[in-house]
């Protein structure tokens, strides 16, 4: 069965819903399953560590990607195999993890990264 719902109230479409269609100025630009919506906002893993820089250069030099920001190294991909590389990389070169952290994004997050209205009042 499909009901069609027009809300502006993404937390209760994110409990009721399993698929969505995201419409912005008169065109459909995404419709698909709520989980491969949040999948194509490109969550992030964040990692506390010691080390900093030195971290960073562990894991670019391991062909792992990687952005750095004073001690945190943000991870674009976060499947759990990569993850677990990065963290023993990070081990082996004497760097200590202090906390990894998933960036959990609500549906109105990904909505408005979609749309391209981040940070519009």
């Amino acid at each position: 069965m499909t009901v069609l719902i027009s809300s502006h109230l993404l937390s209760e479409i994110d409990q009721i819903a399993t698929s969505v269609g995201v419409v912005s100025k008169g065109k459909l630009i995404f419709q698909g399953s709520i989980e491969s919506m949040r999948q194509h906002a490109q969550q992030k893993v964040t990692m506390r560590v010691s080390h900093g820089e030195r971290a960073w250069r562990s894991l670019i030099a391991s062909g792992i990607k990687a952005e750095y920001s004073g001690n945190r190294l943000l991870l674009p991909d976060h499947s759990d195999e990569s993850i677990a590389e990065a963290v023993r990389t990070l081990v082996q070169n004497g760097v200590s993890v202090y906390r990894i952290e998933e960036e959990k994004r609500s549906l109105e997050d990904v909505f408005l990264q979609m749309t391209g209205k981040e940070g519009i009042a």
